[in-house]
């Protein structure tokens, strides 16, 4: 869960933690049932934690319930990154991601039909030109998924991009 403003996290970290995890149980919501636990991370975070994997699927799904600790907060779903070192730059325009997402899950869909493609960004230096001048053709691909057996199986069977075979790194 993270707070837009630090007026909501102040607010949310000084509270007990095991009041804050009794305050989302008793809401009238079988998601909140799988809460046992809580912790602040960072600035702005603060991170619940749940007895199964699909109780946190269930918070994931529902946002409505993060607004009981303040209406700043916003559920941020749990992700898994893989990165593709050799993509090239023009076949996925940043701006569009949509677009992008499209052609991931389309180039991809008879070597990994089931696989969850949910963002996708370049390495930080992507853009930028050379120190030369010369413009990069290829840059890093980072591509986020739901689960970590996806990540499993993009690392060893890469993924598709165009006529690329890209292979990932962890």
């Amino acid at each position: 869960m993270r707070f837009k403003d630090e007026e909501g996290y102040r607010k949310v970290s000084q509270i007990e933690k095991e009041e804050l995890v009794k305050s989302f149980i008793n809401l009238a919501n079988t998601a909140t049932k799988n809460i046992v636990g809580a912790y602040t991370r960072g600035i702005k975070d603060v991170v619940l934690q749940t007895a199964t994997v699909k109780g946190r699927e269930a918070l994931e799904k529902m946002q409505e319930w993060a607004s009981v600790a303040h209406p700043s907060a916003k559920v941020l779903r749990k992700a898994f990154y893989v990165a593709a070192e050799g993509a090239c730059l023009n076949l996925l325009n940043d701006e569009e991601k949509e677009k992008g997402l499209a052609r991931i899950r389309e180039d991809n869909a008879v070597t990994h039909p089931n696989t969850n493609f949910t963002s996708f960004g370049w390495a930080r230096h992507a853009g930028k030109p050379r120190r030369d001048g010369s413009k990069k053709l290829y840059s890093t691909l980072i591509i986020r998924v739901s689960t970590p057996e996806a990540v499993n199986r993009l690392v060893r069977g890469g993924i598709a991009l165009g006529s690329s075979l890209l292979v990932y790194k962890r």
